[in-house]
């Protein structure tokens, strides 16, 4: 078995699957199964306050990089240079695919408020599609031609300031002897020597090519970053002129650019984000008292959608470029809930929480200037005593770098670059932004902010994002080591230097953007970096658990709950300390993000076969099931389909282009939440079944190591562990049979993933497989004597919330040359077109991991379980079922119910534990041990030679003090103690969201919850009843970070185990993920959710116990993990003899304790198995 964090006692191997972001469960009803990880469903709404560059400059029509105080000139618009793009980078550029801009519509659907203002006409051109009072209104006909004499005509055709119709090339009715020229629709290009500067001295036809776009020239060369051309290699002219019209309309001029661009960004926020508005001035002077364009933050829901569009839509630039009280305004504006001289005095209408982050985004097309300032004093010299020391591990109380600087900030001492200003520069931008970052905006000692990854401060402060649009400094890098900054003087280059540093200082970012296309990537960026949240659920994954040199490999997931993608990093685990290292060695998601669609190789399942995912693969059914479900893009785009999910994106759009109907995706892999990573390297058991050795030390010995991970774009991944690179992916067949919606049952779930307005995330494959070698001779078609071994390493795992079913996977050689190698490798789908109705509808969603072992009487089997809702939902019985399969065919052996459960409350059972004679050298299973949603813990019993005579069996049924059945959701550590079997397991759920204390809770999310030892005496009738009078209780207690645990001695001769019962203050204890024991400590995590969005998702703990009683272990304290929640633990042991414990949290980080080994056990290595002396 491959299993990267499961550690054994005497004789056990336990499979452990966390499943920390999950689903709830109400009495005598279905089970609640979230959608979504619910560590981000009362995520906080942040602040964003976009202030918008209202100068007089931005109607100019030309960005060069050396026109921030003017307009480019040089020669007026008579020159070259003024229409070639790539010295005017506000021209037209053919390499540029030109959307439309968007419109606030209320009518559209209630989750996208904005509808695209569609394509602008190509005779009928609007000059301004964003008219203001007395604004332009008149349209042009950009087809129109003119004729002339002369090669080519003088210039200018129009003004981009102040649009002026005709020209010196007016048509002619006489055409003789004269030549045809597009009078708008015109770039050039470049052909000269040297640099492309502007001047006059370069206007000549002997340094460009003119190029007409009219009807005469049918085709025109393609950029491989248009759009908007299909699959080849040139535009049509229909496809170039409509794009040259679209940036006449809605990008000609900085302010047409910058309305669309923020049109466009914005459109894609909703009701969770808090959205306001700003301009640098009044439009009456350099300094902006009246605020008249300002819109305060608000949800940005319908109502505020209309007011924000409107009041963007209809800036009419004028004025100066007043930055620094911009700014100043917007931190004051955080700080006092008042914009100075707003005539609206509210900030919102209601009070934002305390763990609100703020958010200011500064543009301009230019140098700062005006007389106005701020008075904030000179703020990057020396680092202040700040709010809170954000730069201490609270646990190793190891420093930590800032993440701009790469070194902590101390008090007292200078700013490290590139902060420090080095100039004594006082009240610049980057001091007004410094000033509002160090800052306590509220002076509450609350420090509930969530930091990310620019941003680690925890105080209520406001992070500065600024973009430059066109205007560059006197810096082509930020200063390092002691280079400093310039002074800061308005009206100079030097300004935008202090823009950029402003961006440093605030934490935030900055762009130089000189198109359309640059400044949308960068508000795209800032939006995603604000309203992305990354988390992860699964647990780590190790290369060896006994850490060495050449093998000391932590993989880790995480996954972003904004634009849904996710990321599987390999790191590196330092030798002495146990950390893993700062720097990834490997980023899944950016190398599948550059590789070619063409070189994926991805199969499926049709219901009896592997096959490939593709049109040709797929059965006519799953190809219907892959039709969109509206027009358009369906009701026939299955291929389309098909070529999304294999990561074409050719397709993606934002609605503005019917070519592009498909969601946008930021990257091609999909969110990973409670999947865990499964190394598989060449194989490790030590069996002495026949024919293993020779198949351990043949051709298996040398394959490649790979990391299998599920992720929810709805494929298991099989990534190189050295390199990261995907060899091949699956798409379970299962996934076909989830319908979209109820309202469409005749689509896929799959489907959901291209959607643009229906989107809604779901689980795909989120359940975490299992890796095993095993015999395929010895299976229950070859008994009682099998033939020749055939040994194979087979995965198997299921779907989680992501379908009802079961897959098992041949990886014995995990390389791939094409989709047809991949489905070689699908063994099968448990159920199947095979599999008998009345079995299949038992079968609910999959939690569980899959279990492949041995038995008497069947050989190589693998047991899976009926999982949660598989009640009326299903047409099943509710019942709680282990099915016993054929590991070679996935032919059902025997079904094992529990009797319990009815159709309207189903009891889920899902995870189990198999109890082995010798794990690693014979991994023969007689007891398997599950807990369900009713309490309940039961033994199912395969030792006997006969299938018959199996059977199953209670052990327990868990009960608060009161009485009322605690669930079990995790999967049960076994163990022996004093020769005796003894059981773990944890109660209590986190599946959806009325699991959460609070309004729309089920009794389950405030009942008091417990940890328990129960003894199995091995008897034919096992169960402990009453329950808590035969167990010893302890009880746990928080002191500050450190919990009290109590260590009451347990005879096993007079009782029947131990119970921990979990402090009842913080309300909603409950443990759910997957204990480990080793070295004779039981170790797990405990979880308290929370519906306080401050607290996003809740706090953990993590507790030490010894396994003999359930007791405290002198010098290993249980503790407070923190304000996250925490994965499953994976102990490892370092080549010093140290012992670790890795967390993952809900925050995306990686936390590593030290363990104590207790005096009164031997160490041995940990090892996915080992022996414990008692």
């Amino acid at each position: 078995m491959y299993p990267q964090f499961k550690n054994t006692t005497r004789g056990i191997i336990a499979v452990m699957v966390v499943s920390l972001v999950a689903q709830p469960f109400a009495a005598f009803a279905a089970t609640d199964l979230t959608d979504v990880p619910l560590v981000v469903q009362s995520s906080v709404k942040p602040n964003v306050l976009f202030t918008l560059d209202n100068s007089g400059s931005m109607v100019w029509g030309s960005i060069t990089g050396t026109d921030a105080t003017r307009e480019y000139t040089s020669g007026s618009k008579n020159t070259r240079a003024y229409y070639s793009p790539t010295f005017n980078q506000l021209y037209y550029n053919p390499a540029i695919t030109y959307l439309p801009g968007v419109q606030y519509n209320s009518g559209a659907t209630t989750t996208n408020y904005t509808s695209s203002m569609g394509n602008s006409p190509i005779n009928n051109a609007r000059i301004d599609p964003y008219p203001t009072t007395g604004g332009e209104t008149d349209t042009v006909d950009l087809t129109q031609l003119c004729y002339a004499t002369s090669t080519p005509p003088s210039l200018p055709r129009y003004n981009a300031s102040s649009f002026a119709l005709g020209s010196s090339c007016a048509a002619s009715s006489n055409k003789t002897n004269s030549t045809a020229y597009a009078l708008y629709a015109f770039y050039y290009v470049w052909k000269g020597s040297g640099t492309e500067d502007g001047t006059s001295g370069q206007n000549s036809d002997s340094n460009y090519t003119r190029v007409e776009i009219m009807s005469t020239t049918p085709t025109y060369a393609k950029a491989a970053t248009r759009t908007d051309c299909g699959t080849g290699t040139t535009c049509t002219y229909a496809q170039e002129i409509q794009n040259f019209a679209n940036w006449f309309s809605y990008y000609r001029t900085r302010i047409q650019t910058a309305k669309t661009s923020l049109g466009l960004a914005f459109s894609v926020l909703d009701s969770k984000s808090r959205v306001g508005f700003s301009t640098i001035n009044d439009n009456n002077s350099n300094n902006n008292t009246s605020a008249t364009n300002f819109v305060p933050l608000a949800d940005f829901g319908s109502s505020q959608k209309q007011t924000w569009y409107s009041k963007v839509y209809a800036i009419s630039p004028s004025g100066g470029t007043p930055l620094i009280p911009a700014l100043d305004r917007a931190g004051r504006y955080y700080r006092t809930g008042t914009m100075p001289g707003a005539s609206t005095t509210a900030r919102t209408t209601t009070v934002p929480l305390s763990c609100t982050p703020n958010y200011t985004i500064l543009s301009t097309d230019g140098y700062w200037n005006g007389s106005a300032s701020a008075s904030v004093g000179n703020q990057d010299t020396t680092v202040p005593t700040l709010p809170d020391n954000v730069y201490l591990d609270p646990d190793t109380k190891a420093p930590i770098n800032d993440p701009i600087a790469g070194v902590p900030l101390v008090a007292g001492q200078k700013f490290p670059a590139p902060f420090y200003d080095g100039n004594s520069a006082s009240n610049s931008l980057a001091d007004v932004a410094m000033y509002y970052w160090i800052t306590d905006l509220t002076g509450s000692s609350s420090k509930q902010v969530a930091p990310n990854k620019f941003d680690p401060a925890n105080w209520q402060h406001m992070v500065t994002y600024t973009i430059g649009l066109g205007a560059s400094g006197t810096l082509s890098s930020v200063p390092t080591g002691s280079a400093t900054w310039p002074t800061p003087q308005a009206d100079s280059a030097t300004a935008i230097d202090d823009l950029w540093h402003a961006a440093l200082n605030g934490h935030g970012q900055y762009f130089n953007t000189k198109d359309p296309a640059k400044l949308q990537t960068a508000l795209a960026s800032i939006l995603n970096d604000i309203v992305n949240r990354t988390g992860a659920a699964a647990s780590v994954a190790v290369s060896n658990p006994n850490v060495k040199s050449g093998d000391n490999t932590a993989f880790a997931s995480s996954f972003n709950s904004g634009s849904w993608y996710g990321d599987l990093q390999a790191f590196s685990i330092d030798l002495t300390t146990g950390l893993l290292q700062d720097t990834p060695l490997w980023s899944a998601q950016a190398l599948l993000d550059k590789q070619a669609t063409s070189s994926r190789y991805i199969a499926s399942f049709n219901g009896s076969s592997g096959v490939p995912f593709t049109k040709t693969g797929l059965s006519a059914t799953q190809l219907s099931r892959l039709n969109s479900p509206s027009s358009p893009p369906g009701p026939s785009d299955s291929t389309a389909v098909i070529a999304y999910l294999r990561g074409d994106r050719t397709g993606e759009g934002n609605g503005s282009n019917s070519a592009q109907p498909y969601r946008t995706r930021t990257h091609v892999l999909g969110d990973i939440v409670n999947s865990e990573p499964i190394y598989v390297p060449a194989p490790r058991s030590s069996y002495t079944d026949s024919g293993y050795s020779a198949f351990k030390g043949g051709a298996a010995a040398n394959r490649a190591k790979i990391v299998y991970q599920g992720a929810n774009d709805g494929m298991l991944h099989a990534f190189d562990a050295g390199t990261g690179s995907e060899l091949w992916a699956y798409v379970p067949g299962r996934l076909f049979d989830t319908n979209l919606s109820t309202s469409y049952t005749s689509t896929s779930a799959l489907v959901g993933l291209t959607q643009q307005s229906l989107f809604q995330h779901r689980f795909y494959v989120d359940g975490t497989p299992i890796a095993t070698d095993v015999d395929l001779s010895n299976t229950v078609a070859h008994q009682p004597t099998p033939p020749a071994a055939n040994w194979a390493t087979v995965l198997t795992g299921g779907l989680a919330k992501g379908g009802r079913g079961y897959y098992a996977l041949n990886v014995t050689d995990p390389t791939a040359t094409s989709d047809a190698t991949v489905a070689s490798k699908v063994m099968w789908e448990f159920p199947n077109a095979s599999t008998a109705a009345a079995v299949a509808k038992n079968i609910g969603y999959t939690y569980g991991s899959p279990l492949n072992v041995k038995t008497k009487a069947a050989g190589w089997v693998t047991l899976v379980t009926s999982g949660y809702n598989n009640g009326s939902d299903t047409g099943g019985d509710g019942a709680g079922h282990l099915f016993v399969l054929d590991t070679a065919t996935g032919n059902l052996i025997k079904d094992l119910s529990t009797g319990v459960g009815t159709s309207s409350a189903p009891s889920g059972l899902a995870k189990i534990s198999a109890f082995l004679v010798n794990p690693g050298v014979d991994d023969t299973a007689d007891y398997v041990y599950g807990g369900d949603l009713l309490g309940n813990v039961w033994r199912f019993d395969l030792s006997d030679a006969s299938t018959a005579n199996w059977n199953v069996k209670r052990l327990a049924t868990l009960v608060d003090s009161s009485g009322n059945p605690q669930p079990v959701t995790g999967t049960p550590e076994l163990g022996v103690v004093k020769n005796k079997r003894m059981v773990f397991v944890g109660t209590g759920q986190y599946l959806g969201a009325s699991d959460i204390p609070g309004t729309g809770a089920n009794a389950n999310a405030s009942q008091a919850q417990s940890f328990y030892g129960l003894l199995d005496d091995q008897s034919s009738n096992p169960t402990i009843t009453p329950l808590r009078t035969q167990l010893v209780q302890q009880t746990a207690t928080m002191s500050g970070t450190n919990i009290n645990v109590t260590s009451n001695p347990l005879d096993l001769t007079a009782k029947k185990g131990w119970v921990l019962n979990f402090a009842t203050t913080p309300v909603g204890e409950r443990a759910y993920t997957s204990p480990v024991l080793f070295q004779g400590v039981l170790a797990f995590t405990t979880n308290i959710p929370s519906s306080d969005p401050c607290s996003p998702g809740g706090s953990s703990n993590l507790y030490f116990l010894n396994y003999a009683n359930g007791g405290s272990i002198p010098n290993l304290s249980s503790r407070y993990i923190g304000n996250v929640l925490a994965s499953r633990v994976q102990p490892e042991g370092l080549p010093n003899g140290a012992i670790k414990i890795l967390v993952r949290t809900s925050d995306g980080k990686t936390k590593v304790y030290d363990v104590a080994v207790p005096s009164s056990t031997t160490p041995t290595r940990i090892m996915w198995r080992e022996v414990i002396t008692n």
